[in-house]
Formats: C-alpha cells, sequence, structure tokens
C-alpha cells in the first residue's frame, strides 16, 4: 500500500472488495487461511501487465497491489509501502527453468540455472536478499 492509504488493520482477504487493487487482470488472489486455500476476485481501475509498473503505483498510493517480494523490497525498506494481510500467505508455487530435452546442457543454460537457483535461494522467507551486483 502507497502513502495515504489506510492499512486494513486486521484484514480479511474478503475485505479486498472494499479497496482498490492493482491488478494484472482479472485473476482471482489466492491465499491460505487455516491450512485452506481461500480465492477473491478483487477490483481495481489500474491494470498493467508489469510488474514495475504495479509496484510504481502501489508507491504513488493506487491502491493494494500483490507482487514478488523482489519488486518491493526498497519500498518496503524505505516505508514507501506497508504490507498487509500478513496472516494470509499465498500458496506454494513453484517456478521452473524450461529447457529443451538434452543428455547435456549448454554452459548457458547451466549457468543460468545456477544463477537463479541462488538468486532464488537467496530470496526464500526468512533469508536476508541478495546483495546487490556492482
Amino acid at each position: 500500500m502507497g502513502p495515504g492509504s489506510a492499512r486494513p488493520a486486521g484484514a480479511s482477504p474478503e475485505a479486498l472488495a472494499e479497496h482498490e487493487c492493482l491488478m494484472q487482470g482479472v485473476e482471482a488472489w489466492r491465499f491460505v487461511r487455516d491450512g485452506q486455500t481461500v480465492s477473491v476476485r478483487p477490483r481495481g481501475r489500474f491494470k498493467a501487465d508489469n510488474g514495475v509498473a504495479l509496484a510504481a503505483a502501489a508507491v504513488r498510493g493506487l491502491g493494494i497491489a500483490r507482487l514478488p517480494d523482489l519488486l518491493v523490497l526498497d519500498a518496503l525498506a524505505s516505508g514507501e509501502l506497508v504490507t498487509v494481510l500478513d496472516a494470509f500467505s499465498p500458496p506454494s508455487a513453484g517456478i521452473y527453468l524450461v529447457r529443451p530435452p538434452s543428455e547435456f546442457q549448454t554452459r548457458k543454460v547451466r549457468e543460468l540455472g545456477d544463477l537463479l537457483t541462488a538468486v532464488l535461494d537467496g530470496m526464500a522467507p526468512g533469508k536476508p536478499p541478495m546483495p546487490e551486483a556492482r
């Protein structure tokens, strides 16, 4: 949430209907509550297919966005954004590197897989983010 937005303290996922949300489309947002997946369909006037644009809109106070930590770490650290619905986690999801089937990987593909593993492992919950490359 951006500056000037009322933080929905103790809110539930269903309370998103009372707030302007920043969307990628008409997707449902899923949360885990008491071991069960809850699906809500928030509404919003601002839609973008770019996470950076959605993060910028959230910083400007246009609504609530659901974004990967990587896109909002700096804004959270500076206080430009705050988290909401902390008691409701998203369901687990996987990230996959899809490559052509082959017994042997090219060096580029192997190095990309190693890099992604290192970066994403560093972003796991409870772990500090990877330092910025210089």
